[in-house]
């Protein structure tokens, strides 16, 4: 099951944005879970690996561990966003028994994007897969650049994200 949505709205003065988006992994719940926690690793396997990618590199802030909680990561973007200043995506929350985290980036995240929160589960299935979900929310300058950095978060999660999962569990090499 592949699953992505937006929703722009203006709510009088502000411009908020909601993407849900799901994605089957082929790999036990638990496995998924501790990649998705492991704040700095996913993202920098990615990072490493050649072709058209989104981040270039991840770190978690200086004098911090996996095992901080709230635990940043600075994400330092790729061509053609490289210009721009690193995210600090904040890990808030992380339920080990359910499975359920929620991070943020405080204030601007970029240009017309405010105050990001995602809400994070991976659920097990029968079939020994698992669902991945991201419930992200944000508010943004105006409806056309909402609807643009929403679409272009759904096409990270999809593209980025997921497929990143997919392949550390396949276990290919992130480099290859």
């Amino acid at each position: 099951m592949e699953h992505a949505r937006i929703v722009v709205e203006r709510v009088g003065e502000v411009v908020r944005v909601e993407i849900d988006s799901a994605g089957m992994i082929d790999g036990p719940a638990d496995q998924v879970w501790a990649l998705a926690t492991h704040w700095s690793g996913l993202q920098a396997q990615m990072a490493r690996r050649p072709g058209p990618r989104q981040i270039a590199s991840s770190e978690l802030m200086a004098g911090q561990t996996e095992q901080d909680l709230p635990r940043t990561r600075l994400l330092r973007l790729a061509p053609p966003f490289d210009h721009l200043e690193p995210l600090a995506e904040t890990l808030l929350h992380a339920d080990d028994q359910r499975r359920t985290a929620y991070y943020a980036v405080e204030g601007q995240a970029m240009a017309g994007m405010f105050n990001y929160l995602c809400y994070m589960t991976v659920d097990a299935l029968p079939d020994g897969r698992s669902l991945l979900r991201f419930n992200s929310r944000f508010d943004a300058s105006d409806e056309t650049t909402g609807k643009a950095i929403g679409e272009g978060l759904m096409s990270a999660h999809r593209d980025g994200i997921m497929a990143g999962f997919r392949m550390v569990l396949a276990g290919r090499d992130p480099r290859a």
